[in-house]
């Protein structure tokens, strides 16, 4: 859960603080990394982002190995900052936009002509 937190971030800063740290040998950097992420104070970590960031880190960062997030809380969470940021679920992603305007053959198709196409399915052909 926590290593999601820091896919988020790394999403939203297009790095953390931990990369690119080099070593000797790889487990003294496996060691280097631990140590910079265990240091690496949270509100840091998410200065310039969404409190929800923050909130959620510092809570998977409590959770123990056999501790099972409280999901429902976390969904919450980020289902507040959109409706706040007034992003709305329809479905419709960021690289789908994207995909768009440099290839408009990978348009997403709507759900009509998803199930238009799964009713009407390509004729077979025929076997010789």
């Amino acid at each position: 859960m926590e290593l999601l937190g820091y896919v988020f971030m790394n999403f939203l800063q297009g790095n953390l603080p931990w990369q690119g740290i080099s070593a000797a040998a790889k487990n003294q950097m496996h060691v280097q990394i631990m140590e910079s992420k265990m240091t690496t104070p949270t509100k840091s970590l998410c200065q310039g982002h969404p409190k929800e960031f923050a909130i959620y880190l510092n809570y998977t960062r409590l959770l123990g190995f056999n501790d099972k997030p409280d999901y429902p809380y976390l969904r919450r969470l980020f289902r507040n900052l959109c409706v706040c940021e007034g992003f709305t679920h329809n479905y419709v992603f960021d690289w789908f936009i994207k995909a768009r305007k440099y290839n408009p053959a990978a348009a997403v198709p709507t759900c009509k002509q998803i199930a238009t196409k799964d009713r009407d399915p390509a004729p077979t052909p025929a076997l010789t």
